[in-house]
Formats: C-alpha cells, sequence, structure tokens
C-alpha cells in the first residue's frame, strides 16, 4: 500500500468534509424553499456519515468495538442502548461495520436536522474544526451521548419537556457520564430570575479557586463512585491521569475557546435576546473551566467532551448578540481554529492516544491492510 497516497488522500478527504459541509449549511441556512432547505441538510448529514461508516481502524477505540461485537462478556459489562445496537446487527447478521454505520447515522441526525435554521452554518463549522467530528471517530459511545444530549437541549428550548426527557434517558443508554448532567436537567424546570445573569462568571471564579485549592481529581472519583460511574477503572491509569507535558497547551486552548469569552462578556445581551439558552450558556463557560483543567489532567477530556454540544447550541447566538468589532474577533478565532484543524489532522498524541484520525483509512483498504 502507497503510504503517501493515504496521507495525502486524508488530507483531501477531510477538508472535502469541511468545505461541502460549509457550502451546504451556508446554504440551508440562507435559502428560504424549505424542500431545498431539507436537500441541502441532507448533503450535510451524508457528508459526515459516509466517510464515519466505511472507516476501517481509523478511530482510537475502533478495535475495540470490534471486540465488543465478538466477545459477549466486553459487551454485557457496557450501556444498555449500545448492546442493544450491537444485538441488533447480530440479529440481522450483518457485519461489525454495520456498527459504525449505525453509530455514525445516530451521531450527525441530530447535529444534521435538528439544529436551528438562524445558527446552521457556525454550528456545523465549529463541529468540524473544533475536532468534534474528530472525537466522534475515537469516542463512538460519547458522542452518540452527547447528539442526544444536544437535541435534547433543542427539545428543552421548543418547551417539548417530555421529548427532552426521553432523550436524555436514550443519552444515559448510550454512555453513562450523562449523568452528570441530571441536576441540570432539573433546573431546566425552575425559573430562576435574571439577577442571577452573572452567576456563571461567579461560578468560574470560585470553581478555578478551589481547582487551585484542593485535590481535584480525588473529589472527581468520589463523585464517579457515588454516581455510580464506569471511570473508576481510571484511577490508578498513569494514561488518564497524567499530567500533559508543561507548556504544551495552553495556547490551544486560548485558540479553541477564545470565543467564549466573548460569550462570557455578551452574557447579560446574549439572555435578553435568547432566554431559553441559560443553561446552554452557563454549561458553555463549565466547557470552558474543563477545557482548562484537561490541560493539566488527562481524564477531564471526556467532562469536556460531554459539554461539548453547550458551544455547538450557543455558537450562533454569541455571533449574533456580538458587535461588530466583536464579531470580527469571533471570525478571527475561526481563522485560527481552521489552522489548527489542519494540524490536528496529521498531530497525534502518542501519549493520550486522543487523534487516531490520520491516515484514514477504508473498508476498500481491508484487503490491502492484512
Amino acid at each position: 500500500m502507497a503510504i503517501g497516497k493515504v496521507t495525502l488522500e486524508t488530507y483531501f478527504l477531510y477538508n472535502f468534509i469541511l468545505v461541502n459541509c460549509a457550502i451546504f449549511s451556508f446554504i440551508a441556512e440562507k435559502i428560504k424553499n424549505i424542500n431545498l432547505e431539507l436537500l441541502s441538510r441532507t448533503v450535510v448529514f451524508l457528508t459526515l456519515t459516509i466517510p464515519a461508516s466505511l472507516r476501517y481502524y481509523t478511530g482510537t477505540d475502533y478495535g475495540s468495538y470490534v471486540r465488543m461485537f465478538s466477545y459477549d462478556n466486553y459487551l454485557e459489562s457496557k450501556e444498555i442502548l449500545w448492546v442493544w445496537l450491537n444485538r441488533f446487527v447480530q440479529f440481522l447478521d450483518l457485519d461489525v461495520q454495520w456498527v459504525f454505520v449505525f453509530s455514525a447515522i445516530l451521531i450527525y441526525f441530530p447535529l444534521c436536522f435538528k439544529i436551528k435554521k438562524k445558527f446552521y452554518f457556525i454550528s456545523i463549522v465549529l463541529y468540524i474544526i473544533l475536532s468534534f467530528y474528530f472525537k466522534s471517530y475515537n469516542t463512538v459511545r460519547q458522542m452518540i451521548s452527547i447528539s442526544f444530549i444536544l437535541w435534547a437541549f433543542i427539545c428543552y428550548e421548543d418547551k417539548k419537556f417530555i421529548q427532552m426527557i426521553l432523550l436524555y434517558i436514550i443519552s444515559i443508554g448510550f454512555h453513562s457520564s450523562a449523568i452528570i448532567l441530571f441536576p441540570l436537567f432539573i433546573c431546566s424546570f425552575i425559573n430562576f430570575s435574571f439577577k442571577i445573569k452573572f452567576l456563571p462568571l461567579i461560578l468560574f471564579i470560585l470553581l478555578m479557586f478551589i481547582v487551585l485549592n484542593i485535590n481535584l481529581v480525588e473529589l472527581m472519583f468520589k463523585a464517579f463512585d457515588f454516581l455510580n460511574l464506569k471511570y473508576l477503572s481510571y484511577k490508578n491509569s498513569t494514561m488518564y491521569l497524567s499530567e500533559r507535558p508543561s507548556g504544551s497547551g495552553f495556547l490551544g486552548v486560548f485558540i479553541r475557546t477564545g470565543f467564549i469569552f466573548l460569550l462570557i462578556i455578551s452574557y447579560a445581551n446574549i439572555v435578553k435576546k435568547f432566554p431559553s439558552k441559560l443553561n446552554v450558556l452557563n454549561l458553555s463557560i463549565m466547557y470552558l473551566i474543563a477545557y482548562i483543567l484537561c490541560e493539566k489532567i488527562t481524564i477531564f477530556d471526556r467532562i469536556r467532551d460531554l459539554l461539548s454540544f453547550s458551544v455547538i447550541l450557543i455558537a450562533g447566538s454569541i455571533f449574533y448578540c456580538c458587535g461588530q468589532y466583536k464579531r470580527i474577533i469571533f471570525i478571527f478565532f475561526i481563522v485560527l481554529n481552521i489552522i489548527v484543524f489542519e494540524i490536528t489532522i496529521k498531530n497525534q498524541n502518542k501519549q493520550t492516544y486522543s487523534n487516531q484520525i490520520y491516515p484514514y483509512y477504508s473498508i476498500f483498504y481491508k484487503g490491502e491492510m492484512k
């Protein structure tokens, strides 16, 4: 196999996904014809889904999902809906690759067809350039869960509370980490006074103080134990509890999360214009905190990823509520993230195995890789 050819194809593929999704998400947002909007959304959906469905040993956990499908003892230890998905594929006597096909559909359907028209372009572009699309290759079960949480919060904004609860339960059925958001779903039904508009900023300062003064990792694992989450096996793991190399990532954090600082500055204005997004606003700030923490302790990647849906849902609101100069800054961060996106394609993190999407192999390479 010509490795150079594969790596070149990888760059072309991921950039094609970005450009094609950007074009058709822009069309879907701006066009007035409902049928053409649906067609454009479908093109975005297929552009994301087809490569994810056809990949072959591309993504950190690809091999482990193949083993789950093959060994019942390994599979039965996972969340119930993930087990049912595998059982469904087995019942139909299909190849294990169909697990990835159905997973891709579950991940990208809420993203492509449920996000509001007004915010569609920014949401889709950020999903790709912030590497959430790459994450969907690496942490399949959690990304399915995150997509259903995203859908649940869209239902909350539309006051479809029964659907919201059902979707949240489904998200837990694919990945138990979603339980962490349970208090927030309870708070969603409580009417808070607008006087708490500065609460996230206060919480941000307090949490940073706490982080610097207590053993946060030990506290976190006590919480996992209490909630019966399946992360206790990571407690003695050098991979998940190791510190990242000093000074290796805080510039990246600034680039990846810079527009969230615009959110903090424009917080009151966003709440006035989009009051239904209060919870998502607060979660975006928590996402920023988790992003900072995971630059020190690797396991916070999981919490950061869990909160990633909030960034997708709030980004458009930030852009539309910002003044001219803030919009220029927002666009500046978009450009920086496109550069980081290009770097990320080839940036294999061998220490934490966080990015194994390069080179991309499809099932058509299966015979050559044996």
